[in-house]
């Protein structure tokens, strides 16, 4: 919502209409934002997203992270993540990609992030499972043009946002 003050003089019919442009205009905007659509009004989503950034001490709140994702302090964990080369078209939005790779690795937590999908698996829940799981993606990423960058393992999250960094690289460059 957006709301107009009166300060020195009453409002004008022109003011009025001047201000239902830019609330018309502002709300455009925020709903073309990707940080709306990408959040879809998740705070858990919205977290994540301050983690990667960095703007969240991961050293300082390594406990409260941890409980966040429902991860024990012995837990191993890794980190993919999913984009496409820049001008590929593919049949499914990013948003369709991440609902899919989340049926695909269960017990996971994805998000999207800087366009891309990521997913953080917890080593100890997957076991086994990891290696079918990762057949059945590769099948996935060939239909939807998908490239992937694994992380190396990870038991703390001091290091994630460096961590996303070097996997967002890597798969960018696996696709080039």
């Amino acid at each position: 919502r957006a709301m107009m003050l009166e300060a020195k003089k009453p409002f004008s019919a022109d003011d009025e209409v001047a201000f239902e442009l830019f609330a018309k205009t502002a709300a455009y905007y925020l709903r073309a934002t990707s940080l709306v659509r990408e959040f879809n009004s998740s705070s858990f989503e919205f977290f994540l997203h301050e983690l990667l950034s960095g703007h969240i001490d991961s050293e300082k709140n390594e406990t409260d992270i941890a409980s966040y994702l429902f991860v024990r302090p012995d837990d191993s964990m890794v980190m993919l993540v999913f984009g496409r080369r820049y001008g590929d078209v593919a049949p499914t939005s990013m948003q369709e990609v991440r609902n899919g790779l989340q049926e695909l690795f269960e017990n996971s937590v994805s998000f999207i992030f800087e366009g891309n999908v990521v997913l953080f698996i917890n080593l100890r829940e997957q076991g086994d499972k990891m290696i079918r799981q990762l057949g059945r993606a590769a099948a996935y990423m060939r239909r939807n043009k998908l490239y992937c960058g694994v992380s190396r393992r990870f038991d703390s999250f001091h290091y994630v946002p460096q961590l996303y960094r070097q996997t967002a690289d890597c798969c960018r460059l696996g696709s080039e």
